[in-house]
């Protein structure tokens, strides 16, 4: 019988996390093009999908954050969660010193270089 993975739990929340992330960053840009298009209707309800989208992101975030990583899987899985908590200007730096040491440490972690998300 095969050992099953430590971590699996901790990359179930992450991917998660993940694609709460994406699904947010998309509604977030389609309630900039609803504004922009004056569809006040639209960007009401996008702003509401965005916050239960973040509410199931928090869910997600404190599974990974009360979790170990035992892998070095986890460890970058868990990096690459860390780096969308990183702010950065429009040039990708970032913008303070605590973000420039997570975004470091989220490096060391993963073992590889890390953007923030787009």
């Amino acid at each position: 019988m095969a050992n099953p993975d430590p971590d699996a739990a901790l990359l179930a929340a992450c991917a998660s996390y993940m694609e709460k992330e994406a699904a947010y960053n998309l509604a977030f840009h389609r309630q900039c093009d609803a504004e922009e298009a004056g569809d006040k209707a639209e960007e009401r309800r996008l702003c509401d999908l965005q916050a239960q989208i973040a509410q199931e992101q928090d869910e997600a975030l404190g599974v990974i954050i009360e979790t170990m990583a035992q892998t070095a899987a986890g460890r970058a899985a868990k990096a690459e969660v860390a780096m969308t908590l990183v702010q950065s200007n429009l040039a990708g730096e970032a913008l303070s010193k605590e973000d420039a040491m997570m975004w470091s440490l989220a490096e060391d972690a993963a073992g590889r270089s890390l953007f923030p998300p787009p």
